[in-house]
Order: C-alpha cells, then sequence, then structure tokens
C-alpha cells in the first residue's frame, strides 16, 4: 500500500509518479492538514499523532499496518518532521518517503505583467533516513 500524505491529490499525478507509487501497492490518498503559523511545538504533537491514527485507520481499511506501507510524507515542515520520527520510531519497517522532481520556472511577458509558471517534473521518490 502506497498511502499519499501531501495536498496533491493522486488523480493529478503524471503517469511516471502513479506508476512508481503503485510499485509500491495500491494508493490511497489523505490530505495533509493545514498547520497554523501560530501553532505551538505541543500543537504540532498533537496534531501528529491525530494524523498518525488517520494513516493507521486508512491501513486497517485494507487490512494492512503501517509496518506494510510506504507513505509519502510532504507538507508543513515541522509536521512533516514530527510525523516521520514518530511513524519511523513506532513502525520501524514503514517505508516513509518524498517525491523528487525538478522545478522549471518559465517567464512570459502579457503587456506589463510577467506571468511566472512553475512546472514540476517528477523524477523519483527518495526515502526518510
Amino acid at each position: 500500500m502506497f498511502i499519499n500524505f501531501s495536498n496533491h491529490s493522486s488523480n493529478m499525478w503524471c503517469d511516471e509518479q502513479m506508476n512508481a507509487a503503485r510499485s509500491y501497492g495500491e494508493i490511497c490518498d489523505v490530505e495533509f492538514p493545514d498547520v497554523s503559523v501560530t501553532a505551538t511545538e505541543d500543537d504540532i504533537i498533537a496534531l501528529a499523532t491525530e494524523q498518525i491514527d488517520l494513516l493507521e485507520k486508512a491501513a486497517a481499511s485494507v487490512g494492512k499496518s503501517l509496518s506494510q506501507t510506504t507513505i509519502m510524507c510532504q507538507g508543513e515542515f515541522s509536521l512533516t518532521y514530527a510525523m516521520v520520527s514518530r511513524i519511523k520510531a513506532k513502525y520501524p519497517e514503514c517505508k516513509m518517503v518524498c517525491a523528487l522532481s525538478k522545478r522549471q520556472v518559465v517567464e512570459q511577458q502579457q503587456g506589463s505583467t510577467t506571468v511566472k509558471n512553475v512546472l514540476f517534473d517528477f523524477c523519483g521518490f527518495r526515502e526518510y533516513k
């Protein structure tokens, strides 16, 4: 099972990313929550605990443990760190990854306005270690 724990729904991924994720198993999207800029460290820990419970339930819904999953965890940095460190401590067999991409910025002049488009080309997954 591959859990996509991010703000980027897998139905918007390119074929290469879908195929790479599917190599780990069925894809399940779990939305990464918004994190307030006023959140304290205790708030982050509480949110991480809550989100880990959601991920455990997602895995259990298909008869799996987090030990049997790969999780792509990408979002606000302090929550990502809290999630990865706690999941790896509780489920050392769980593979935690992030997506790799090349960022391409294309600027176009439209009259007196510069429009910047950012393109991301998927390049693979990298494990958090």
